[in-house]
């Protein structure tokens, strides 16, 4: 459930990707949910990471734009709804946003999961870390592109200390991204990928609450509302990239594997990954635990030889399911 961002669209921050943002803004005015799946020609992963609408960069009824808000329109048409079809994705995003606020979909009471034996790797997916090389780059050059000169803390005054703190923190960046590649290229073969706690230096984490401080004070100074509102919403991901890239480097979970991904190409891809080894006691907290039923259905959940539960039991055991009647047909 992601669309366009009608706010973004007419603020016009991001100077340097405005002709391509310009076609979009001409294909708001026509399409009728606003989601990227309408649009003729998908654009660049860049320019739709920056007018997309999402969780935390909404005002709500806060933004000028909030009756023809797109993502809005979708929300009340799901409040309505009796039935509500979503991805597997989605509904694991809902879940675990719904832990720490209202979530992404409206409240609902029942659960159908089809293609069930897909749940425990997208629970996976979504109860670790997933940061790249990229998710900074996108951040930082949001903020302010020290190629193009552009960027939100372009247009603010006073804003010079924190944009050479971004400039520290691109370059930061580049080198603790190097480092995580020249560890992976020495280590893939006997490894394959999984790290030991402290495998490179930590680097970047104390420029980034640098960044996140300066951003803070800066948005105090701030006299327009929506400028304070984009300085919050910077100053929660710069946060939740250093507490994620310090947990990957530290490794205090003990229940969870943590490894680096390195794609072909030239234009590497340098994914820090981790995932619980079982993922059952999460499910169980966010899924079986808060609904007053949930049915799981596929044609590849028992295992043949059956056991007590009909042989329901090893799926049951990896999802964290315990009490259960299971059926096969």
């Amino acid at each position: 459930m992601i669309q366009v961002c009608l706010l973004v669209l007419v603020k016009g921050q991001f100077q340097e990707l405005i002709d391509d943002i310009m076609l979009v803004a001409a294909w708001a005015s026509d399409t009728k949910d606003g989601s990227l799946s309408d649009m003729p020609e998908v654009p660049s992963p860049g320019v739709w990471d920056a007018v997309k609408s999402e969780h935390g960069n909404c005002r709500g009824r806060k933004c000028p734009h909030f009756r023809d808000c797109f993502y809005w329109k979708a929300r009340r048409k799901l409040d309505t709804a009796n039935i509500i079809v979503a991805n597997h994705a989605l509904l694991f995003s809902d879940l675990v946003l719904k832990e720490v606020s209202p979530g992404i979909l409206p409240e609902y009471n029942f659960v159908v999961i089809d293609e069930a034996h897909n749940v425990e790797h997208v629970a996976e997916d979504h109860f670790g870390i997933n940061i790249t090389n990229y998710t900074i780059s996108y951040l930082l050059s949001h903020l302010y592109n020290t190629r193009t000169r552009r960027g939100l803390l372009a247009f603010i005054t006073g804003a010079d200390n924190v944009i050479a703190l971004v400039e520290k923190c691109t370059e930061a960046a580049k080198v603790f991204f190097t480092q995580v590649q020249a560890w992976h290229e020495h280590a893939k073969d006997e490894t394959s990928g999984k790290c030991h706690p402290n495998f490179v230096d930590d680097n970047i984490t104390e420029t980034l609450k640098e960044l996140r401080v300066a951003l803070g004070e800066l948005s105090k100074k701030g006299e327009d509302e929506d400028d304070r509102f984009e300085f919050e919403r910077y100053i929660d991901r710069c946060k939740g990239l250093e507490e994620s890239i310090k947990e990957f480097l530290t490794q205090p979970q003990e229940g969870s594997i943590y490894w680096v991904e390195v794609s072909k190409g030239r234009r590497r891809r340098i994914s820090l990954r981790s995932a619980p080894l079982n993922v059952g006691a999460d499910v169980k907290r966010c899924l079986f635990d808060k609904f007053e039923s949930v049915v799981l259905t596929s044609a590849t959940l028992s295992s043949d030889g059956g056991d007590e539960q009909g042989g329901f039991g090893f799926f049951a055991g990896q999802i964290g399911l315990e009490d259960f009647e299971g059926l096969k047909l």
